[in-house]
């Protein structure tokens, strides 16, 4: 248990997510939404006070919505691809685009890419040679 929570705040450290940890983390939050949420609908039922289920609920989207963005910037960073692309994905969250499926088909074509570094070499200006 103590390497995965170590998995994720390096996840969280690092500047770039490989495909491979962005994927788990997908899963991992996927996961965790799928056993909070009927938690939230148990407790809702058996007290009559307490939890609120709609704040409950917002609250749990909204945070993992803003965990899975942050994580998708570093994913697309990897990939070498441009990070304000998401501004669409927002769109798509907030249903104002009129095409939500196929931003969202592309922006998962765009997070299943390789990572791709750029290539670092010791380049000399023609200048530098000459002296």
């Amino acid at each position: 248990m103590d390497k995965l929570l170590n998995k994720i705040t390096n996840l969280f450290k690092s500047r770039y997510c490989s495909r491979k940890n962005y994927w788990i983390f997908f899963g991992i939050s996927l996961l965790c939404l799928l056993i909070l949420l009927p938690m939230g609908n148990f407790f809702n039922y058996s007290y009559s006070y307490g939890i609120y289920i709609d704040r409950y609920q917002n609250f749990l989207y909204f945070s993992f919505l803003v965990l899975n963005i942050i994580m998708q910037v570093k994913r697309l960073r990897d990939a070498n691809i441009s990070p304000y692309l998401l501004f669409v994905y927002i769109l798509f969250v907030f249903n104002i685009s009129v095409f939500n499926y196929i931003v969202y088909i592309v922006l998962l074509i765009l997070l299943l890419l390789p990572s791709q570094r750029i290539p670092t070499t010791n380049l000399v200006k023609e200048n530098d040679k000459d002296e």
